[in-house]
């Protein structure tokens, strides 16, 4: 790895957002060529930090199997917000590359409106059916660990949310205690089809930190988490201000003697072959 990868890399793992803000000056292609260099986890977060149409153009720009490693490697819900944006077949192919328990997750929450509750929410929070053990529901939460939250969300027959208890609560309580007998009845929950403000204004927010979301029969179908509904109320202006990325990516610009738009040149001219120093021209 070279003097300059190893710089952009560490560049967008502690400044995503400042790093978006140089791939936002560069074409769609250019854009690509960079994330495409990163490691996964770098790229989403720097592409998670985009101007959403920007993103999609970025996404839509990189081959399918590198586009499926970022959205994979993001959040779930912002994984979807980003392929409802890109062109119906870049969405495909993205989803055709995704692992299909991953690809079956985002094709839920696509299939509610952007901006509702069922577009924000985990659809794959693990959820057990009242009838189990105490043994029985941690052994599915051993089995499916990549799904279990410190709530663990409790079904009735027909598949509607009848209760909430805990990790905790159920390594406490006796192993062939009834999980309906530990649950808490009724846990506060939020309908799919709410919009942005009832997520980000939930009064549940006072007391847990993780919202179940429900259709309109009361069936589950996933959860909102707290950082979500967080990252919902900035979107809607009312977080609270943070440094401005803008200044981060002119500093490193100045630091290469650049503007922006030439840092964003030199980075993707750097990552498609050798490079001079950026002081000297920046391409090959």
């Amino acid at each position: 790895m070279s003097a300059e990868t190893i710089l952009l890399e560490a560049f967008a793992e502690a400044h995503p957002a400042g790093f978006a803000r140089v791939l936002e000056q560069a074409s769609a292609p250019d854009a690509a060529a960079v994330v495409g260099a990163l490691e996964a986890r770098h790229s989403a977060a720097v592409i998670g930090e985009m101007v959403p149409v920007q993103a999609a153009r970025c996404v839509e720009a990189l081959a399918p199997a590198l586009s499926a490693e970022v959205i994979a490697a993001l959040d779930v819900d912002a994984g979807a917000a980003l392929l409802r944006r890109a062109g119906d077949h870049a969405r495909a192919a993205v989803l055709a590359a995704l692992p299909p328990p991953r690809a079956q997750a985002l094709n839920r929450l696509l299939a509610h409106e952007p901006g509702t509750a069922g577009a924000l929410m985990d659809p794959l929070v693990l959820a057990v059916p009242r009838e189990l053990t105490a043994a029985q529901a941690l052994a599915r939460v051993r089995a499916d660990a990549a799904s279990a939250m410190y709530y663990i969300y409790v079904l009735g027959p027909g598949g509607e949310l009848v209760g909430v208890t805990t990790q905790r609560e159920l390594m406490v309580a006796a192993p062939d205690e009834a999980v309906a007998a530990i649950m808490t009845a009724s846990p506060l929950r939020i309908a799919a089809h709410a919009h942005a403000e009832a997520v980000a204004d939930h009064p549940a927010w006072q007391v847990v930190h993780a919202l179940p979301v429900v259709d309109r029969n009361g069936a589950f179908l996933g959860a909102i988490r707290y950082e979500v509904a967080r990252r919902v109320e900035r979107e809607l202006g009312r977080g609270r201000p943070t440094a401005d990325p803008s200044a981060t990516a002119a500093a490193l610009a100045e630091l290469f003697g650049l503007s922006v738009a030439g840092l964003a040149e030199w980075a993707a001219g750097m990552v498609r072959g050798p490079v001079k120093s950026p002081r000297d021209g920046g391409g090959a």
